[in-house]
């Protein structure tokens, strides 16, 4: 039995016979004469003389729209009166059409509309497709110029920037958050590094435009952003990211007030680029560090890698998010030192037998395909209850319904191979000797790429605590 989204919209205009509840009577006749669930959950709604022409002002469409990229998906057909009540810009009906058939596997059926199997339908389905592509890339083309001629007139083409909001069209200054630019502006130009900025905004609980922490590229971001002087930057090419040099970027001036100075800010740019003279990361290294650790460490603080750099031409390790502003401890250290107290601390608890292992059931791609499947009627199960009890279903149809589900849900538990019990104690002890032998291996090796390979077949995770200089680690095994 297959789950049903439906989709309801009238105009002022509209006659009585298609009025909201009219239409849901009948897409409610049409699921039940074809075997399909509806749920309360997924009949979207719009308040009344919402226009079909632009999805952006309708609410609910969009709420189902995101509702369908989930993952699984939450229903396998979109009923609607008319296809008209979809969307009425012909550009919108054949996107979002098309997004929903090929990345959702998801259709819009018009129940009052039905679209035939003849070789007809066929070839109006191949004319739809062949639509598609072409407004994708018209659209694409017009949206584009649209944009690039309100940037030039000083229009905005972007969501508002930290400490700023949008009114009317415009940036308009946020007096919570401005100060917030000033101070970081101030601390800049009189010292401050990006990860000490970051800190200071993370400890205080002041979060980003987009609510997560501030690190080292966020702060700098801020930093070089000349939106803050009463500016627009944009890059008509593709989306801004940090590619703060590239040609395609063009700087005009904004209708908005800015909250920094122009003194402040070229005093901000000065120290940028002699950061970036002194530290240029274009120079470094591109090829990743080769060492027997790499990717395996966690910080016991914050739970992030611990990543390589060089430090006075020693090879040592350090907390990702410490580096960036998001975790308070530092966990820099010599890799050389933590080789040693990872391969110490590894022989210690295999040889006193005292160690953490996570006994892992190896599965084949049959198990995997059947519990998918369980959980998928399991699923269907709960909706047809939830149908039942908000009275879209009577208790017959529910019974019968449960009755053919649950028929189902237990012919595939009695496909499912039965698991052998694990001896826990064996497979201990079978570990046991096998890492010791990996470690000898280990040890007997300078190749860092081959140490990595051979540590990542026994050990799960490895966390180091710098404040105790302990390691602690999870070794795990297939069984």
């Amino acid at each position: 039995m297959q789950t049903a989204a439906a989709y309801i919209r009238v105009s002022t205009d509209d006659q009585l016979e298609y009025s909201p509840d009219s239409q849901l009577d009948r897409i409610r006749e049409y699921a039940k004469a074809h075997n399909l669930l509806l749920p309360e959950e997924y009949i979207f709604r719009e308040s009344e003389g919402i226009s079909g022409r632009k999805a952006e002002k309708r609410p609910e469409f969009l709420r189902m729209i995101a509702a369908a990229k989930q993952t699984p998906k939450p229903f396998d057909v979109i009923l609607v009166w008319k296809f008209s009540r979809f969307a009425r810009n012909r550009e919108d009906s054949i996107v979002y059409k098309s997004m929903l058939r090929r990345q959702c596997g998801i259709d819009v059926v018009s129940i009052s509309e039905p679209v035939g199997d003849d070789k007809m339908s066929v070839l109006m389905e191949a004319m739809i497709e062949a639509m598609d592509e072409y407004y994708s890339l018209n659209l694409g083309e017009e949206a584009r110029r649209g944009m690039k001629k309100k940037f030039e007139t000083g229009g905005i083409v972007s969501g508002a920037p930290f400490g700023y909001i949008v009114e009317n069209g415009r940036f308009v200054i946020d007096e919570e958050t401005a100060p917030v630019v000033r101070e970081v502006f101030s601390l800049f130009v009189s010292g401050h590094g990006y990860r000490e900025i970051a800190q200071r905004l993370n400890d205080r609980g002041i979060l980003t435009k987009r609510q997560s922490l501030w690190e080292n590229r966020t702060v700098e971001y801020l930093l070089r952003n000349p939106v803050y002087i009463g500016k627009l930057r944009w890059n008509p090419e593709k989306r801004m990211a940090r590619d703060f040099d590239n040609p395609n970027i063009q700087v005009v001036p904004g209708i908005h007030e800015p909250i920094i100075s122009q003194d402040i800010f070229d005093q901000a740019q000065l120290r940028v680029y002699q950061l970036k003279q002194a530290h240029p990361y274009h120079a470094r290294e591109k090829t990743k560090y080769d060492y027997m650790l790499r990717g395996l460490v966690k910080c016991s603080n914050c739970g992030r890698t611990l990543s390589a750099h060089r430090s006075r031409g020693i090879m040592a390790v350090q907390c990702i998010g410490y580096a960036h502003g998001k975790c308070k401890v530092s966990h820099h250290i010599a890799v050389t030192m933590l080789d040693l107290m990872v391969l110490v601390s590894c022989r210690r608890f295999l040889k006193s037998g005292n160690f953490q292992l996570h006994i892992r059931r190896a599965q084949s791609a049959d198990t995997t395909a059947i519990k998918l499947e369980i959980a998928r009627h399991e699923e269907m199960l709960h909706r047809a209850k939830e149908a039942y009890i908000a009275g879209v279903d009577t208790l017959a149809e529910y019974m019968e319904y449960k009755s053919r589900l649950s028929e189902e849900i237990e012919r595939l538990k009695a496909k499912m191979p039965q698991e052998k019990p694990i001896d826990e104690e064996k497979v201990r002890a079978a570990f046991r000797e096998k890492a010791l032998g990996i470690l000898d291996q280990i040890e007997s090796t300078d190749d860092p790429k081959e140490q990595n390979n051979m540590l990542r077949m026994i050990c799960e995770k490895i966390i180091f605590d710098r404040t105790k200089y302990l390691v602690d680690v999870l070794f795990y095994v297939e069984v």
